[in-house]
């Protein structure tokens, strides 16, 4: 399995890659295979490898299959891919809406 990418500063990671990062944190975190999570998920093995890659998105159905899995909401594990990879960049001081 080639390694992931290291996570270059000032450069927002993938939506897919933030996704996979996030995946591969609460499962290694948790000290449980891809194998196993796909066992208690219903989600085989290789597609878990994809997603950590950021060579597959989930389906909404898949995150909350996920969730359910790392015993979080769907909207905790999509904050987590948020603070990641914020949608919108931060802004500058000085530089955001004018009155």
């Amino acid at each position: 399995m080639p390694a992931r990418p290291k996570r270059q500063p000032g450069r927002r990671p993938t939506l897919g890659a933030a996704f996979g990062q996030v995946l591969r944190d609460l499962r290694e975190a948790r000290g449980i295979s891809q194998e196993r999570l796909g066992l208690q998920s219903g989600i085989h093995r290789t597609t878990f490898s994809l997603m950590e890659r950021g060579l597959m998105s989930p389906s909404m159905a898949t995150v909350f299959r996920l969730a359910e899995s790392f015993q979080i909401t769907p909207s905790e594990l999509v904050r987590r891919v948020e603070s990641l990879r914020p949608l919108v960049p931060p802004v500058k001081p000085g530089h955001g809406l004018k009155r």
